[in-house]
Order: C-alpha cells, then structure tokens, then sequence
C-alpha cells in the first residue's frame, strides 16, 4: 500500500513537470507616454514590411512572434544597437527579447526622432498634370514603404491630391504627440523654395505685387494668414513617427488659416471619428482645384501665387474624399478657400449638397470666415474636378 501511495505521489509529480508551461502573449499599450523617439514599428512576412496597425488601444502578439523597429533614415538607429532595423520578439506582457536580452518596449528608442523620405516617380496623374510622389520610408535598399501618395506638378509647384489612409479600427492608439518636425523640401524643384514663399514678408509682397495695392493689411487681421494646410493630416495617422512624415511640402497647399483651424479641422475631426466608429480603415483622397481670385485695386479678379513665376497657386476649393473599400461607398467634402467673401453663391456650388442627407452636416458648415463647406456625390464632383483619381463607387457612405 505505501508502495503504490509513493508510486502515485512520483507520477503525479512527473506528470505535472512534464505539461509544457503555456507562455504568456505581449499586449503593448499605445500610445506610449513618450513617444518622440518611437522606431516606426513593422511587420514581415517573406522579407515584406507593412506598418504594424493595433485593434483597439493594445498591439497584440502571440509568444515568440517578430516585431520589426525601424528608425530612418539610415544614418538613425535604435538606442543601444548600430542599427536602423532590427527584429524583437515577444516574451510576455511588454517584455521582448532583443539579442539575447530582455528590454520593455517602453524602453525602445530611437536615437533622434524618424523622419520620412520622399520617392518621386515617373507615373503621371492628375490629368497629366503631374507626378506620383510617395512619402514613406527607406526600410531596406530595396523596398520603401509607402505611407502617403501624393500627386504633386512640379512645373506649377501644386500639390494636386494625396491619398492615405486612416485606420480606424486603431482610433484609440492614435498618438497626441504635440512636437511638430520642420517642413522638408524633398520632392520640390530646387528654385522653388517653399520655405520662403510661405512667409507671411512673401505672402503680404505677392499680394501687393499682383493686386497692385500699397498695403494688404486687410487680409490679414489678426490670426490670419495663407498656412502650410494638410492634404494627409498629422492627426490621422497612429504612431507619432507616422504623424511626422506629413511634414512635407509635397503634401500642403496654401490655406487661410481661419478655414484651416476652422471647418477644415471640423471635417478632418468628423472623418476620424467616423473611421472610429465604423472600427475599419478608410481611404483618403485630399486636394485642391481651381485658384483663388482677389479683386485689385481695380476690383478685376486676379489670381492669387505665392511665386513671381505662378507657381504655388492659393487653391480656391480643398476637396476631401472618404472611402469605405469594403463597402465601396463614399462621399466628397468641399471647402471653398475664400474667408472674405460677402456671400456664396450658387456658381460657387459645385454640386448638390448632400451633407445633411448623409448624416455629415455640421452648423458652422455654412460660416465664411470659417470656410464654407458642402457635400458631394463623388462621381458629381468628379465631372467638375477632373483631377480626382478613378475611385471604384457603388454608393454614398453615410456617417
């Protein structure tokens, strides 16, 4: 009897030695506190990378499995290592094995913030007008990962479209990061000088200069001037080095800033939080037609440039379109870029307004000062605006 009870107790015990220990997953909480010198964080399958996109607030692994950290440009690299691009390894909680060592994601940096690059293509759009330009970044020789597509006339130096993406299944990830990097020229002619054109001494000369007036004091009141306005907007993407790579002038037009932090702002606001809603990732297209006119001194409308040459055309409408691929529904937003006219008129419409209709109207839509805003059937606008790439539509998404 004491045999077989010693016998039991010893298996027992080997039985439960023997059961493997299941290891525990990684849940990493985003956004981190601090996440300036955050690497770009990837995925890899076949030597392939793609932009690691969290469900909900948490990015989630199984134990064992790769993430890949990325700190462009190449002359960057992650703290402690001599390296741009490396692979970790979920051990448990926010806990990952690096070469050999365990280190808390909280703990990963990168040695100077990311900065993105720009690849200009030889693919025309926008009516021929102009050229595909990718924002993204350099992950190896041979691949760059495409964060922002633009289409970009180099000839008029205007940016005609971008398209991104806002996944809003990652909504509450999203960065608040508040730093904000300097615009980079990549992409642009060299001769065009973005940087200086952009100075309200430049804005307030080309002004006088092509409306023939001695002072333009009017058109800029306080808080007012011709801003650096988002195609792609910082705010919709997740990660802050994300957020950073919309800082180029590639990917901005000139936008009186009342409409800019107005309803421009409104519009980008309701968009994310439409994509948070609806917990799936929908397509962006941003762009501009047309120019701005102001009266002269002769009250002769003039169109408005920020180059002696016509180059960087102050748009007189923004247009944004969201889309649902899944669904394949979407809508158009129009602002029209002008805060100080007395009134709008129907000419000035350039479609049916169907914001009420579909759930996306807003009060101040119909406030000058703030940009005057309507809806459109895509497939409408797109008559009027010719630029506007092939968008496969069967419907009208609703908010």
């Amino acid at each position: 009897m004491l045999l077989t009870l010693i016998s039991f107790i010893t298996c027992t015990s080997l039985c439960q030695a023997a059961t493997p220990v299941r290891r525990q997953g990684c849940s990493i909480s985003l956004p981190k506190n601090d996440d300036l010198l955050q690497p770009v964080l990837l995925t890899n399958s076949s030597s392939v990378y793609n932009f690691s996109i969290p469900t909900g607030k948490n990015l989630s692994f199984a134990a064992s499995e790769p993430l890949s950290l990325l700190c462009s440009p190449f002359g960057n690299h992650i703290e402690g290592t001599h390296t741009n691009l490396t692979s970790i390894s979920c051990s448990s909680g926010e806990t990952f094995l690096s070469n050999s060592k365990y280190i808390d994601f909280r703990n990963i940096n990168c040695k100077s913030y990311v900065k993105a690059s720009v690849l200009v293509t030889r693919r025309r759009c926008g009516q021929n007008l102009g050229n595909i330009i990718n924002i993204g970044f350099q992950v190896t020789k041979g691949q760059f990962l495409t964060l922002i597509t633009t289409c970009f006339d180099a000839e008029g130096g205007n940016a005609l479209y971008a398209n991104h993406t806002v996944y809003g299944q990652a909504f509450p990830a999203f960065s608040h990061q508040s730093f904000r990097p300097p615009f980079s020229e990549q992409g642009v002619p060299y001769d065009l000088r973005p940087n200086e054109r952009y100075k309200q001494t430049n804005q307030k000369k080309m002004l006088q200069y092509l409306l023939g007036l001695s002072s333009v004091s009017h058109y800029y009141p306080a808080g007012q001037f011709l801003s650096r306005g988002h195609l792609a907007a910082d705010a919709d993407f997740p990660y802050a080095p994300l957020q950073f790579a919309t800082y180029f002038y590639v990917n901005v037009c000139p936008q009186w800033q009342s409409i800019n932090a107005g309803n421009w702002l409104t519009i980008e606001s309701m968009v994310r939080k439409a994509a948070g809603r609806k917990k799936e990732p929908l397509q962006i297209f941003t762009g501009t037609h047309d120019i701005l006119n102001l009266p002269d001194r002769n009250e002769y409308p003039t169109e408005i440039y920020l180059d002696e040459l016509e180059r960087i055309p102050v748009p007189k409408y923004l247009w944004k379109i969201v889309y649902n691929e899944r669904t394949r529904e979407g809508i158009a937003f129009v602002a029209i870029n002008n805060p100080f006219l007395d009134e709008v008129y129907d000419s000035d419409i350039l479609c049916t307004d169907i914001c009420d209709e579909y759930n996306w109207g807003h009060a101040n839509f119909g406030n000058i000062k703030k940009g005057y805003v309507f809806c459109c059937n895509v497939l409408e606008l797109k008559e009027v605006v010719p630029t506007i790439p092939y968008i496969s539509l069967r419907g009208i998404l609703k908010a």
